[in-house]
């Protein structure tokens, strides 16, 4: 995990809690790491999403991790 995340993993966790968990009930577990230069949230479901909540999802995921990337070279990828 690069020493960025390790930074802000905290942060990035409250979020993923209090925003994403409540808002997709569909969401069996979310788990983030690191690649070179980007930051991956693998989203494991438990049924699969419609295309409107998972836009809605990736959205509100890219906008946690643009604040909590920000500042930084690092990408977001969502799987």
């Amino acid at each position: 995990m690069s020493d960025v995340l390790a930074e802000r993993l905290s942060g990035i966790q409250l979020a993923l809690f209090e925003l994403i968990w409540p808002t997709f009930d569909w969401i069996e577990a979310i788990y983030v790491g690191a690649e070179p230069g980007l930051c991956v949230a693998h989203v494991q479901v438990n049924r699969p999403p419609s295309q409107a909540e998972e836009d809605d999802c990736k959205r509100l995921l890219g906008e946690i991790f643009d604040a909590a990337l920000e500042g930084t070279s690092m990408r977001l990828k969502v799987v």
